[in-house]
């Protein structure tokens, strides 16, 4: 009985102290000694100095892991600079002429949601579609080919001498983004970039740059080329990113090509007398298809966030070509039918990439769809039955 006495005075003690009582109230008040009081004093002020400790022992360890994350992006940097300057650079080549029509528009090409690395069989889609590295490079091939056709029949009108070409994220597809996500890859991301990625899109520029007079490419990098999972590593700490710098430094020989790496998540850009914001979108939010609330309340946010008119918000990531009025543009992707849009949101969209015309002075117009693939077609066999089965 002595014993919880004496431990509910301190409890009261304790407290008299945490309220700023002074000695003599406490000591009147509870009825025990200065020397009880002073000795609950040296507890809490021990008890304080050990949790001083732990929490400096704590800030330290968490300070030691961020600068092992900065040290590891410093060397991630460094290998991309050295990776990129022993890189081969693309052989140069006589740029196009300019054309001398009145009109002089600007040609916009979005290219966003590759994914290249990605596999996508049959029997993931119900039959609906399948994507690879091979596919990865036709619609490559098919894009460019519609780039130049597209030239071909409105230079003589509209001008086209300058190409600008908006990457939006999602060139490559990560190893680590989801769960059981190294199943649904063809390859490592390293040989993708190097044997893959990169001979293929610097040879597509390459050949772009013989026709067009100038080209502007401006890069933003997504989520499926992160390192690890969401918010593990510094968002530099990304293999699109490297990729991006890497296609920089290749196309440097190309005298009218030139690249903008965004450091930053989206990029603002100035064509002619408009201001374009540059988006990924992994933000967007939806249940099923297109967020047409979520772009909205982004697009409308814009002007407040950069104290400044944003005539055009141009994103990608949820592989639904849209056109939302005349300032928000969502682009499509080279992924067609995958295991999420058909088994969990009950959709797909064709393989497709936005391209438009922008007058410097009047704004964008003529805003076209690229379909990279005919739309789908299964039929039935001898037994009646149109999805793969065994």
């Amino acid at each position: 009985m002595s014993a919880n006495r004496n431990e509910t005075r301190d409890e009261k003690i304790r407290a008299a102290i945490e309220a700023g009582e002074s000695y003599d109230s406490i000591v009147g008040r509870i009825h025990c000694s200065k020397r009880a009081v002073a000795r609950i004093v040296d507890q809490m002020r021990a008890e304080s100095g050990a949790t001083f400790q732990i929490l400096a022992a704590d800030n330290r360890r968490k300070q030691s892991a961020i600068n092992r994350l900065r040290d590891q992006r410093d060397i991630i940097e460094q290998i991309i600079t050295a990776a990129a300057a022993a890189m081969p650079k693309a052989d140069p080549i006589r740029p196009g002429t300019r054309s001398r029509a009145k009109l002089e528009q600007e040609f916009h090409a979005l290219r966003g949601d590759e994914q290249a690395g990605a596999r996508v069989d049959a029997i993931d889609t119900n039959g609906i579609g399948s994507y690879n590295l091979e596919k990865y490079a036709q619609y490559v091939e098919l894009w460019t080919q519609k780039i130049l056709q597209f030239k071909r029949e409105d230079e003589r009108a509209l001008g086209l001498n300058k190409l600008v070409i908006a990457h939006l994220g999602d060139w490559i597809e990560g190893e680590s983004i989801y769960p059981g996500q190294p199943f649904h890859i063809v390859d490592n991301i390293s040989n993708v970039i190097f044997n893959h990625v990169l001979p293929l899109e610097v040879e597509a520029i390459r050949i772009l740059s013989s026709v067009f007079a100038d080209i502007e490419i401006f890069c933003i990098t997504g989520n499926h080329g992160r390192a690890g999972r969401k918010g593990e590593h510094h968002w530099h700490s990304s293999f699109e990113y490297m990729l991006l710098r890497m296609l920089q430094f290749a196309l440097q020989s190309l005298d009218n090509v030139r690249v903008y790496v965004s450091e930053s998540v989206s990029m603002l850009v100035r064509h002619g007398a408009f201001t374009f914001c540059y988006d990924h979108g992994s933000h967007l939010q939806s249940n099923y298809g297109v967020p047409y609330y979520s772009l909205d309340r982004t697009y409308k946010a814009l002007p407040n966030l950069y104290n400044q008119i944003v005539d055009a918000y141009v994103t990608g990531h949820k592989h639904a070509p849209t056109n939302l009025s005349d300032h928000v543009i969502m682009n499509g992707a080279f992924v067609g039918a995958n295991d999420l849009s058909v088994n969990k949101l009950k959709c797909a969209s064709r393989p497709v990439q936005k391209i438009f015309y922008l007058d410097p002075e009047k704004g964008i117009n003529r805003k076209t769809d690229i379909y990279l693939e005919d739309r789908p077609h299964i039929v039935a066999d001898k037994h009646g039955i149109f999805t793969p089965y065994i």
